[in-house]
């Protein structure tokens, strides 16, 4: 017998790496960047995947070549 599929309990964060920039950043929980006095939000593998599919177009015509990824916090 099988065994069950364990929920993915793992939290993520979200990345940006603009086009004009050499370091990437990580998603807020508004959907900005970090800043020093703004921390990174802290997501579900599903939210992360809701963040870049909000951000995805906005980006691609204000910011073309930005890189989104998704990692374990």
């Amino acid at each position: 017998m099988a065994e069950p599929e364990k929920p993915d309990d793992r939290r993520y964060t979200v990345f940006f790496r603009f086009p004009d920039q050499q370091r990437a950043q990580r998603a807020t929980a508004d959907g900005r960047t970090t800043t020093r006095k703004v921390h990174a939000a802290i997501l579900t593998r599903a939210q992360a995947e809701r963040v870049i599919e909000l951000s995805r177009p906005y980006l691609d015509e204000h910011h073309p070549g930005t890189r989104m990824w998704i990692a374990p916090f």
